[in-house]
């Protein structure tokens, strides 16, 4: 059995299969629980995305991500492993109420200090994406006039030659027609 390369079912994944390809490719797919498995699995894997999921793979590297959301989870991480720590040592320790309450203030700083941090480094790494894209808009821009200007005097100067050609033909024109009298 020919199987379709993964590159085909990417595209026939995403809407992308040349029409004389797609029913062949259908077909195929009815027929291949093998090549079906995969696609299926994109497919659930494009469903979590657009959902704002991470799949997780076995053994897959971590990745760095700056989403707010991200940093909000590792706060939350950073958070739990605080209480964790907290409660370790209260239960081995019991001490006044007086010193929960001072260890949550402490703890609330701590938080609040960790997640204004990790927003501020959120927002320098936003505005730098923007001032890029900006930078980047503004050299589309310069080349978008720089080239109109170039095709403005390109045309200019076919205008001008188009002129003196049909000023030279004109003039033929009169001194053959003063010939022929």
């Amino acid at each position: 059995m020919n199987h379709p390369t993964r590159e085909e079912l990417v595209e026939f994944l995403y809407g992308e299969t040349p029409p004389d390809r797609t029913a062949a490719i259908a077909a195929h797919l009815e027929n291949c629980p093998e090549c079906r498995r995969e696609v299926e699995t994109w497919k659930a894997v494009r469903v979590e995305l657009a959902a704002g999921a991470r799949p997780e793979r076995a053994g897959a590297p971590a990745r760095r991500h700056s989403p707010v959301w991200f940093t909000l989870r590792r706060a939350a991480a950073a958070a739990m492993l605080v209480l964790a720590g907290y409660g370790a040592a209260r239960l081995a320790q019991p001490g006044p109420a007086a010193d929960a309450d001072a260890l949550r203030t402490a703890v609330a700083a701590e938080l609040r200090t960790e997640l204004r941090n990790e927003l501020g480094r959120f927002a320098t790494d936003q505005s730098g994406r923007q001032e890029a894209i900006v930078q980047a808009l503004a050299r589309m821009e310069a080349q978008r006039l720089e080239e109109y200007a170039n095709l403005r005097r390109d045309m200019e100067t076919v205008a001008v030659r188009a002129e003196d050609q049909f000023e030279t033909t004109r003039r033929n024109l009169i001194r053959l027609a003063s010939l022929d009298r």
